[in-house]
């Protein structure tokens, strides 16, 4: 694995993690940080947010140990897609007006979601290729 895709599946893990955390402990203070007010009727889709994220983290937590390309490749596609549509999630609430903090919404779509992203997509799709191990 090249020290790009570690780099941006370490940061996944410990992101991804943390946000299970604090999406099981305080399932408000998250939404809160991007505008969104959630009530206790809305802790249950916090939970199930968090479990995924801890999914997500595990699978770039044990990924860091892989070498096959094709597997690199799926991990990496994984990511992508979780956070582009979740950063797409964000984006639809920011114009639907679900959101009365727009900086924290957009800082917290650009950088962890849009860096993450763009990381894997170069470090895990275009700058891997067989020399990093093997591909059937």
């Amino acid at each position: 694995m090249n020290r790009g895709l570690r780099l941006a599946f370490d940061i996944n893990t410990f992101l991804t993690f943390m946000a299970f955390i604090l999406l099981v402990l305080r399932p408000t203070l998250l939404p809160a940080a991007v505008g969104v007010h959630v009530d206790k009727s809305g802790y249950f889709m916090g939970y199930m947010l968090g479990a995924a994220e801890w999914g997500l983290a595990a699978m770039t937590f044990f990924g860091r140990k892989l070498t096959d390309v094709a597997a690199l490749r799926v991990i990496s596609i994984a990511c992508i897609v979780f956070h582009v549509s979740s950063a797409a999630v964000m984006v639809s609430t920011f114009f639907n007006g679900g959101s009365d903090f727009a900086l924290g919404l957009w800082v917290n779509v650009l950088i962890p979601r849009g860096g993450i992203s763009l990381l894997c997509a170069y470090f895990g799709l275009f700058k891997t290729s067989a020399s990093y191990g093997t591909v059937k």
